[in-house]
C-alpha cells in the first residue's frame, strides 16, 4: 500500500524513502496475525504449532532450537531484548 511498490493510489514519500534508502520487501509470509507466535516462528524456522507458541504468553518447548541458541554455540555473545 505504497507508492514505491507500485499503488498510483497513494502518495507515500516517507515510507518511499525507507524503500529507497533500505530493503523493500515484495513478497513475504507471516506465520501468524498474532505476535508472539509469530516471532517464535522467525527466531526458530518453525511454525507456531511446531514451537508451542499459538497464542501470546505461551512458551517455547525447550526442544526447539532458536537463533540465540545457534550463534551462542558459535561463539556469539547473545541477548533477547524488546518488546
Amino acid at each position: 500500500m505504497m507508492s514505491a511498490a507500485g499503488n498510483p493510489y497513494l502518495k507515500t514519500p516517507n515510507m518511499d524513502r525507507l524503500a529507497q534508502r533500505g530493503v523493500l520487501i515484495k513478497q513475504s509470509y507471516c506465520s501468524s496475525p498474532v505476535c508472539g507466535p509469530a516471532r517464535s516462528s522467525i527466531i526458530s524456522g518453525r511454525m507456531p504449532h511446531e514451537t508451542g507458541v499459538e497464542w501470546n504468553g505461551d512458551s517455547m518447548r525447550d526442544s526447539i532450537r532458536n537463533v540465540g541458541e545457534i550463534f551462542r554455540k558459535a561463539g556469539y555473545q547473545t541477548v533477547w531484548g524488546g518488546k
